[in-house]
């Protein structure tokens, strides 16, 4: 009995030096995360860097000469419409439809349309050009609404940044259907003959750019280059066209050159920042909202554990332990990852936009983390701030933009020195300053395009019979493979212009192709 006693009394001893070191360690903690995340936001504000909202002063959207009313509404409109429309809003017309590396189908010299994409159940829709007229004609009102909407002096929402990443954001849903009808209506244009209409409604699209052009979220601004891109793929499709006159090449080159739809992602980052640090306000605030951003996380996923909930690592208890844990004594851990992270991301955004180069800014935006790269402790502690979805993204999404609008614009100028002078230029120095104001930049490495003209004893005689050309980026890898088009090993079965070796400005395919490609997909 009496020996029961002693180790009574000695785990007890013990379990309290546990709980009492437990204690030290949180207190540790947490005072080592507030003086480093202090000393941190001190080390930034003496770089200039703007950690609130008020400094980072964004202006106000002014209400009077705003067309975005008319326009959402006419949004909204369109959007309902499409249920019935599918032909003309799905979209299949503003893609740009990859027949193998390096080729691209033209719809304009197809007798049918790719068929839209349409529910379980209902039959296959219409896919004739009559059909897209039709549907395009019902929606030629909405369609004119639009366009008196976008040409009003002022085009903005207010965003309620005060609210962190639970700002609404309603009016991002309809946008891509806007540019998609836009663009079914240029095809359709094209079809047609209409080249000056086609111009219009071309240039529309590229004026649906200037709607978000303030925003400073991630999600608007990769809406709006999306919106952009696919007024790009719209304008390759018009270049197949053999309607054209110098004056109208003119125009639409002019549209995408004053045009610079890809985002700012310094000043992207700077307000997702900021936003970041509302969010971790609210975090310590709030064990509900704690737990609803806990929810999918997985403790330990990397573990490779056949079956978690046997170790109770993600039940609600542990969950609940975790949560209390990071409040008490991490979150100041977490917020100075976070912060840390975006800094990397902000200078790496800056150095691409300084240089125009992607591949020199490469080693700043790498930073993200993934579950598993880290050992129990930094998953806990960095619970939040270690489950972002990659941004480094976001910055080669908006150089690729900036990619494929200068390809664009230099292809536009190389089919006006071809019809100005009856042939091909030799080199794109050719093109300065007749037809553009200076040579055109590859933002993968910050160097001119690269340019080679194929003679008609190269590559397919029915594309190289007045001369063709290859014009292209040197892509991801800031190598140049020669302007090929194929993807590496990894990725050998993609078609995807932006998986290739090199960035290739697309060939129209040959009838040949196209139907050699139709005939292998029924198989």
């Amino acid at each position: 009995m009496a020996m029961a006693k002693v180790i009574l009394r000695r785990t007890v001893k013990i379990l309290g030096l546990l709980f009492a070191l437990l204690v030290l360690f949180i207190l540790e903690e947490n005072i080592r995360g507030r003086i480093e995340l202090n000393a941190y936001k001190k080390e930034l504000r003496a770089k200039g860097e703007k950690l609130t909202l008020e400094e980072l002063g964004i202006p106000k959207v002014p209400k009077e000469g705003n067309g975005t009313e008319a326009l959402l509404k006419a949004a909204d409109e369109l959007a309902a419409l499409g249920k019935t429309c599918r032909l003309a809003s799905d979209g299949q017309s503003s893609k740009m439809k990859m027949i193998s590396p390096g080729r691209a189908r033209s719809l304009l010299k197809q007798t049918e349309l790719p068929s839209p994409s349409h529910p379980d159940g209902q039959p296959p829709a219409p896919h004739g050009w009559d059909d897209l007229g039709a549907e395009l004609a019902g929606a030629r009102p909405l369609l004119e609404q639009l366009k008196n909407a976008l040409n009003q002096p002022v085009l903005g929402i207010e965003i309620d940044y005060e609210k962190g990443f639970e700002t609404p954001l309603p009016h991002l849903v309809n946008l891509r259907h806007l540019a998609r009808w836009l663009a079914s209506a240029a095809i359709n244009d094209l079809h047609h003959g209409n080249s000056a209409d086609a111009v219009k409604n071309i240039q529309t699209i590229a004026s649906l750019t200037r709607f978000q052009k303030d925003e400073r979220l991630l999600i608007s601004q990769l809406v709006r280059m999306a919106v952009g891109s696919i007024g790009l793929n719209v304008t390759w499709e018009a270049l197949q066209s053999p309607e054209w006159n110098d004056a109208q090449l003119e125009q639409l080159q002019r549209i995408w050159q004053l045009n610079n739809f890809a985002a700012d992602m310094e000043q992207c980052f700077e307000t997702e920042r900021v936003m970041g640090e509302i969010e971790y306000t609210m975090l310590r605030g709030s064990a509900k909202k704690r737990w609803k951003a806990m929810e999918g996380i997985k403790l330990l996923e990397s573990f490779e554990l056949t079956n978690e909930t046997q170790w109770g690592l993600d039940s609600d208890f542990i969950k609940h332990i975790r949560s209390f844990l990071w409040w008490i004594a991490w979150s100041r851990h977490d917020e100075l990852h976070n912060l840390q992270d975006w800094q990397n991301l902000i200078e790496g955004a800056r150095l691409a936009a300084l240089e125009k180069s992607w591949s020199n800014a490469k080693s700043f935006l790498n930073v993200e983390k993934e579950i598993g790269k880290n050992g129990l402790y930094d998953q806990c502690r960095f619970m939040f701030s270690l489950n972002r979805s990659p941004l480094s993204r976001a910055v080669f999404s908006a150089i690729r933009c900036k990619i494929q609008r200068e390809l664009t614009v230099t292809a536009i100028a190389l089919k006006r020195y071809q019809l100005r002078h009856g042939k091909l230029p030799g080199s794109l120095s050719l093109l300065v300053p007749e037809f553009l104001p200076d040579l055109p930049r590859d933002y993968m490495n910050g160097k001119p395009l690269r340019y080679r003209l194929l003679r008609p004893s190269q590559g397919d005689s029915a594309l190289n019979k007045n001369g063709s050309f290859t014009l292209y980026s040197v892509g991801e890898n800031g190598r140049d493979d020669g302007g090929d088009p194929n993807p590496p090993p990894e990725k050998k079965n993609s078609k995807n212009m932006w998986d290739g070796l090199d960035f290739v400005w697309p060939m129209p395919s040959t009838q040949k192709e196209v139907e050699a490609a139709e005939a292998a997909a029924k198989k």
